[in-house]
């Protein structure tokens, strides 16, 4: 029997890693996004909700915030986060650490659209969830037996990473969309993506040939290789292998905050202990006892056999019909998301329903349509509605010469929102317009997510949003003035507009 006591002691070690990034990065972001003084607060989407639905709202938003909405209490939340984050990355009361940890993160991605709506917050929400019943609840570091509940944690950690990389690949095909049926997708897809990397400038410059194939590659594992998922040992090597060799393709050449870096540690649950045991520096293992096996018949006069019947007693059966449970809704909700022509009993989908908010259960499929077109918003402020000046973001591109950033696994929620925005129109972003007002009032917390503030001294009297059609430069013009982007003015996309 293969042995993954080791493989759940880094995972969850990294699972700890992945919380520190994510609370850090929405710790330096959160006052000027939905603190009092941000884009879209807290308290105002708290109120609204509640007034809507009265107390039903504290199940349909579930959030700590019903609390105290305030600048201190999401602070708290996040840099709290980070403090259990590094709890979980030591060893130190690991199971609850993971309870507090994905109760705070699921307190702020409640809250926090439009700017907490993405897939790997979703993804890290179920997973993290997932992880709460891998380890016991002792507060010592300890290395204990993976018990046959934990083996049921860890078969749904597999099944999700199986429904992310297979659904990821069905979204594509069922969209329709042609360049993905034509191979044509890769065409587009480093030059369109919200933050390109250095290396997908240069990627972007070979032939459409090497695009094709790569598409072509791309859907051999995304739609086969998840299957080698639940097969022999030297099959679920193969799926670690591609899974994680297309994770790290994508981590070069796009800034997807830490989405790929948590899809390489699910990936890591494939590998048992003695493969690991190869790879990890033998410092760094931590001493364990391997658990026994469901299938080993010690003598009664051996002394484990008492301790490893403990781990089978009726008492272990709560977190099994949990593990059912969890196993029976995300596979509902997979075969509707796949269309099959299944039919789902009422209470199974009201039970969906309502657990929908505590994101226990997710869907996935990134990129089902491909994005052909590069719209940038450029937003420029004037004293006098004459004399224009830009504002310029840290990492979204608006200056021809801006390099490219190195970024993730840290994201610009701003930045990131706004290659969305240029998607729609503004009335399908009112977030958007309340950020041009606190520009024209020169509110100190939205303004630190900006790299500029043309107006040191006194806020501009008008803003004005137009909209460009961006495209990299090729090879030639790339050596002649140094140029990554060029650019062809295409709408005015709000204003101008002011305080008056």
């Amino acid at each position: 029997m293969n042995q993954y006591l080791l493989t759940r002691w880094l995972f969850l070690r990294l699972l700890g890693g992945i919380y520190l990034i994510a609370f850090a990065s929405l710790a330096v972001q959160l006052p000027g996004l939905l603190g009092q003084r941000g884009i879209a607060p807290a308290q105002n989407l708290l109120q609204s909700v509640f007034q809507q639905l009265g107390i039903h709202a504290y199940w349909r938003l579930p959030t700590l915030a019903w609390l105290d909405s305030g600048d201190f209490v999401l602070q708290g939340l996040s840099w709290g986060g980070m403090g259990i984050a590094i709890l979980v990355i030591f060893n130190l009361a690991t199971r609850w650490a993971l309870l507090v940890a994905w109760v705070f993160y699921l307190s702020l991605v409640n809250i926090g659209a439009p700017f907490t709506s993405f897939q790997w917050d979703i993804l890290l929400l179920e997973a993290g969830f997932l992880a709460i019943f891998l380890e016991t609840g002792r507060l010592r570091p300890q290395i204990s037996p993976l018990t046959f509940p934990s083996l049921l944690f860890l078969g749904l950690l597999k099944w999700l990473l199986f429904r992310l990389m297979f659904a990821s690949g069905i979204a594509k095909i069922a969209s329709g969309d042609p360049t993905w049926k034509n191979l044509t997708a890769l065409n587009f897809h480093y030059e369109t993506q919200p933050l390109p990397t250095p290396l997908a400038w240069y990627i972007h410059q070979l032939p459409e040939g090497f695009h094709q194939f790569s598409v072509g590659m791309m859907f051999v594992i995304e739609l086969v290789a998840p299957f080698f998922i639940f097969g022999p040992r030297r099959m679920r090597l193969i799926a670690a292998a591609t899974l994680a060799l297309l994770q790290i393709l994508i981590l070069f050449t796009g800034n997807y905050t830490f989405f790929n870096w948590l899809t390489l540690i699910l990936c890591l649950l494939l590998l048992d202990d003695a493969i690991l045991a190869r790879i990890v520096p033998q410092q760094w293992q931590p001493r364990f006892t391997p658990s026994p096996s469901i299938d080993d018949k010690p003598s009664e006069n051996d002394e484990t056999v008492p301790k490893y019947k403990r781990n089978i007693q009726w008492k272990n059966f709560p977190l099994c019909l949990i593990a059912c449970l969890i196993f029976i809704l995300s596979s509902s909700l997979f075969f509707r998301q796949l269309a099959f022509k299944t039919t789902h009993p009422p209470f199974l989908i009201k039970l969906q329903n309502q657990i929908a908010p505590f994101r226990i259960v997710g869907t996935y499929g990134l990129f089902a349509v491909m994005t052909t077109r590069r719209s940038e918003i450029i937003i420029e402020g004037s004293p006098d509605g004459k004399n224009w000046q830009t504002y310029d973001f840290h990492y979204k591109p608006s200056d021809l010469q801006q390099s490219l950033p190195w970024v993730a696994p840290h994201q610009p929620r701003l930045d990131w929102q706004m290659w969305f925005a240029a998607l729609g129109t503004p009335s399908r972003n009112p977030w958007f317009l309340n950020f041009l007002g606190h520009l024209l009032i020169g509110t100190p917390e939205v303004l630190s997510l900006l790299q500029t503030n043309p107006f040191p001294d006194q806020p501009p009297q008008y803003v004005r949003a137009l909209l460009y059609d961006y495209r990299f430069t090729n090879w030639e013009d790339r050596q002649k003035d140094n140029t990554i982007w060029k650019r062809e003015f295409r709408q005015v996309y709000v204003g101008p507009v002011s305080l008056k």
